[in-house]
């Protein structure tokens, strides 16, 4: 495989490795790039293939001691793993990592796929760290990954889920009060409070010794009837710039996939990535179902589509990482990438100039292992 570089990520300047003698060509990549997919965000504008369905089912043992005032918590130091050529990251739900057994079982899943950078869940429902501002489950998952994964060379991220915290805690933040026909409860970031809450919560997470933050669903509800989000994008975009004032830690953030869809929901991040107030992002580059096992033509074009609009703003590939599936987002979302499928379009976006990938997420690497040996196997 073509060594990649990895960008190396710093609070206000980033910059690329440059490999002497890279040479990147379209290799087994011969369709040609087709008319942009359409309406894709009308289907995976509600995104709750983002949701692990099996958190419900772990909701034991929450801890409220928070609201007496929980101790600060100490974690024990560990030293950053120094960073590597090519960022290989693996989005990794909370549910995977409720003991101690569970988390010691995904990193050696993900160390043998040669994964380097997690993006950790660190709240559904409930946080998986001992938090002072929210219901905490017992066990602090966060203390316990930080330094195995760091011990194995994995860089830790906190994957906050940005419009899902806190409504729980203070119902006068959930958006569905003045939206009813929302159709799921949502944080309403128009209420300067609940901005406060999400910078608060990276606060928090920062002390573990983590590498970076990773806002996901930082976007305005799906169906939001009666508003402009584009024109109240504005208050996302200071929840962002919130977070990064707030922490010392490089900040990025899982966005839609190209300036269309991302503006419909509020999502400026080619403005962000201008501004300097994230690192990069992780575009959510996911594909539609095909009956072919070893891939199909659209697949193909359809990445290369949202590729050449990364391109033309000058931003890729340093600060535009695609986040690719591993499994079809529609019609059926439950369908799962053959091994085949998966490495198409992990080449696909190497071949268009990528250096560095990321894949959502760990469930599918713990259920399939022929797919973590290619991944291992100079897969990426």
């Amino acid at each position: 495989m073509i060594a990649r570089a990895k960008p190396i990520v710093t609070k206000f300047n980033i910059f690329f490795l440059i490999i002497p003698g890279l040479i990147l060509t379209f290799g087994k990549v011969t369709a040609q790039a087709q008319t942009e997919f359409q309406s894709l965000f009308a289907h995976y504008s509600q995104t709750n293939q983002d949701l692990d369905q099996n958190e419900d089912d772990k909701i034991n043992n929450v801890d409220f001691s928070y609201l007496l005032g929980a101790p600060t918590v100490t974690p024990t130091p560990t030293v950053t793993p120094e960073p590597s050529q090519t960022l290989r990251g693996v989005r990794t739900q909370a549910s995977s990592c409720s003991d101690q057994d569970e988390i010691n079982e995904l990193l050696d899943t993900l160390e043998h796929a040669k994964v380097n950078t997690i993006y950790y869940s660190v709240f559904w429902l409930k946080a998986y760290y001992h938090s002072n501002i929210m219901p905490h489950h017992s066990f602090d998952s966060l203390a316990y990954l930080v330094p195995q994964a760091h011990a194995r060379g994995i860089e830790v991220f906190a994957l906050i889920t940005a419009g899902k915290l806190g409504w729980r805690e203070h119902s006068e933040w959930n958006a569905r009060l003045n939206s009813p026909e929302i159709e799921d409860d949502w944080l309403d970031f128009r209420i300067p409070a609940a901005r406060q809450f999400v910078a608060d919560v990276a606060v928090e997470v920062e002390q573990y010794g983590i590498d970076g933050i990773l806002l996901d669903y930082i976007r305005w509800a799906p169906a939001w009837s009666n508003f402009d989000c584009e024109e109240n994008a504005g208050v996302i975009t200071q929840t962002v710039e919130m977070v990064n004032n707030s922490v010392s830690i490089p900040v990025t953030a899982s966005v839609f996939r190209n300036r269309a869809h991302s503006t419909n929901a509020g999502q400026l991040w080619y403005n962000w990535l201008n501004e300097g107030i994230v690192d990069y992002v992780t575009p959510m580059l996911y594909t539609w179902r095909t009956n072919n096992p070893d891939g199909h033509p659209d697949q193909v074009s359809e990445i290369l589509a949202e590729i050449a609009e990364w391109n033309a703003s000058g931003l890729f590939p340093d600060r535009i990482i695609p986040r690719l599936s591993t499994w079809f987002f529609r019609p059926d979302p439950d369908q799962a990438k053959t091994v085949n499928q998966v490495l198409l379009e992990i080449e696909t976006c190497y071949n268009a100039g990528a250096t560095s990938m990321t894949l959502w997420d760990d469930r599918e690497l713990s259920r399939n292992p022929n797919l973590v040996e290619a991944l291992r196997n100079d897969g990426w």
